[in-house]
């Protein structure tokens, strides 16, 4: 499972006219829970790929002078035509102290929410938005953009924090001491502070009820899973430290031995994020350089995965 990545990725220059074209360079990715589709950030707007089949759904770039030209963060709402953007840059326009809202389908900006810091990642429900700064947690009502919560948290560079899907809104983010994680759940209305690890919280993945919990740490190679409900561990998984998580996803019942079951080797120094793909026993892994890969494993036999499928998406007209 995979954090969303924020590492800037090649560049490309138009291949008809290189001269016309500034460099596009890739400054995140992530897999868009519950979809089968992810959003590439770029140096000139964002794209939305679905993985099954690989086809590009969505592509909206912006102009320099088009409120502020550079996109930081995408998040899709789940059922509907609008994203949560947060700026790449600073000053008037989508800067990195706002979450503005786009939709696609009146190729518009609707509403937009000013912070007084960095906006280090987001989080959208149908019916909530949920911002996450360097120590506190903002959630908002989606609709009419009022405040109802604030959590303080401990420092939280990379922008910890998930919610569930579906029912009622649970919320995982970091507690205030090193290593707790922190459950919202907001239908029962209480709160639970779970000691996770020793060290610090590298990667936080919830369930689409928010009944499952998983945490992986920045100092070992154990993924932990917790039942959200009374904070018990269920599994500790030992995985290998090259592993990068995706926050959609849950811990399958093949990994319950422990141990990794099987690998699938990418250049080393490139970035990857990695989910499950919706196919039985396959993975979907997205690079930064560009590089779509759909891999399938053996969970009883373990060893080298099957590579099904390699697109490269920022130049999806180029795949056959």
């Amino acid at each position: 499972m995979a954090s969303p990545s924020t590492a800037a990725g090649p560049t490309i220059r138009n291949p008809r006219n290189p001269d016309a074209t500034p460099p596009l360079s890739i400054l995140h990715l992530s897999f868009i829970p519950d979809s089968g589709s992810f959003s590439v950030v770029t140096t000139h707007g964002f794209m939305i790929f679905n993985t099954d089949p690989f086809v590009q759904t969505i592509r909206q770039y912006f102009s320099k002078n088009y409120q502020g030209g550079v996109v930081g963060l995408v998040q899709k709402i789940i059922d509907t035509n609008d994203f949560a953007v947060v700026g790449g840059g600073v000053g008037p326009g989508l800067s990195r102290n706002k979450i503005a809202f786009w939709n696609d389908y009146l190729r518009q900006f609707t509403k937009e929410i000013d912070f007084r810091s960095e906006v280090k990642s987001v989080r959208v429900r149908r019916d909530r938005v949920v911002a996450v700064m360097m120590q506190k947690v903002f959630v908002y009502d989606h609709k009419k953009m009022q405040l109802l919560h604030e959590i303080e948290t401990g420092p939280n560079p990379k922008g910890l924090c998930e919610v569930s899907l579906s029912g009622w809104m649970v919320l995982v983010c970091l507690g205030s001491d090193k290593g707790e994680v922190r459950v919202q759940h907001y239908g029962l209305r209480w709160c639970r502070l779970i000691k996770a690890h020793d060290s610090d919280v590298a990667c936080v993945a919830l369930s689409n009820n928010g009944r499952l919990l998983a945490t992986a740490s920045t100092e070992d190679t154990l993924v932990r899973l917790f039942d959200t409900w009374d904070g018990r561990l269920l599994q500790e998984s030992k995985v290998s430290n090259e592993v990068v998580w995706n926050n959609a996803d849950i811990l399958p019942k093949y990994v319950s031995s422990g141990w990794l079951v099987s690998q699938f080797r990418v250049p080393e120094d490139i970035k990857h994020i990695v989910a499950f793909g919706h196919e039985k026993n396959t993975v979907l892994i997205i690079g930064m350089n560009g590089r779509f890969y759909r891999c399938k494993f053996d969970p009883i036999a373990g060893g080298e995965m099957t590579q099904m499928e390699c697109r490269n998406f920022l130049q999806p007209k180029r795949n056959s």
